[in-house]
């Protein structure tokens, strides 16, 4: 494989500092909502999927359309599911600092907000540190047929952080705060896709208790919500849930997402709404609304 192969996507300071704004309104990519990368699973580590991970040295190959391109997608390290997506976007809606020097961004959040944010009852910030740290453990790798390919991380670190006030001193608090400093390659990699903003459904959207129905929505939200219609097994298809999921599972979560309480919530919540027994239709309601922004131009950084 020669060099310029897998290497991390990266920026120069100029395009760090033109991306900011837009990278600012991220809190999530059209690639992370219409691929697998989050499985639609409760429990990973119960999966026949997680054993297929284990069994390959973890590493977790599907084939997927990227960009318009036939490619693959490769998860190492670490699998991740709806609820390391919904920790991901409740970050990235927070205050993002950026940091010009090694073009990266951080965001500190208090534990007791986040949870908050994830309708989560446990008050074990154990619990959350241990699942930003699983979301720090994933590498993603894209790669395309007779071209080069790229990867990147989520999460470089994740600290505690000592609150001071404004004159040094050491604030006394029992609100652990937690900061992630996000990836330079990430950071590069939002900066050259195509950005989602739905920051006023996110929290609808974590308080989806079915994963399946979850992924089904954020995939929905890539769509610009203008009577945007997709099959049902067409959605399967693009998100390769069957290459996933056992038969018995999806056959079980595709009831559940045409069962009439799903549907009267997704229709209240987001504007969703099944014609007939296929075919999904997604008209954006009234009070909410999401966008796309569109990625820089691609050139070589230095």
């Amino acid at each position: 494989m020669s060099e310029q192969e897998n290497k991390d996507l990266s920026l120069s300071v100029l395009e760090f500092v033109s991306s900011a704004p837009n990278i600012n309104r991220a809190c999530s990519s059209l690639l992370e909502n219409a691929t697998s990368i989050f499985l639609p699973f409760k429990r990973i580590e119960n999966s026949d999927v997680s054993k297929r991970f284990l069994g390959n040295n973890q590493v977790l190959e599907i084939d997927h359309d990227l960009f318009g391109q036939t490619g693959r997608m490769q998860i190492r390290g670490r699998l991740l599911g709806q609820i390391h997506k919904d920790i991901l976007e409740v970050l990235l809606t927070g205050e993002k600092v950026f940091n010009k020097n090694d073009r990266k961004f951080s965001v500190e959040m208090s534990a007791y907000q986040i949870l908050k944010r994830l309708g989560v009852t446990t008050s074990n910030k154990e619990w959350l540190s241990s699942k930003i740290n699983e979301i720090a453990e994933c590498r993603l790798r894209f790669l395309f047929d007779g071209e080069d390919d790229f990867s990147f991380n989520f999460i470089e670190t994740v600290t505690g952080v000592t609150k001071k006030d404004s004159e040094g001193n050491i604030v006394k608090s029992g609100e652990k705060t937690i900061k992630v400093v996000f990836s330079e390659a990430y950071t590069a990699f939002l900066a050259r896709t195509e950005i989602l903003d739905y920051s006023n459904y996110i929290d609808d959207i974590v308080s989806i208790d079915n994963t399946f129905v979850k992924a089904v929505v954020r995939y929905m939200l890539t769509n610009n919500g203008k009577n945007s219609k997709i099959k049902i097994s067409n959605l399967i298809e693009k998100l390769r849930t069957d290459k996933i999921m056992s038969q018995i599972e999806l056959d079980r979560n595709i009831k559940l997402l045409k069962s009439h309480e799903t549907q009267e919530l997704l229709k209240e919540k987001f504007g969703i709404t099944l014609i007939g027994d296929e075919t999904l239709v997604f008209n954006e309601l009234e009070t909410k609304s999401h966008y796309y922004i569109k990625p820089l131009p691609l050139t070589d950084s230095e």
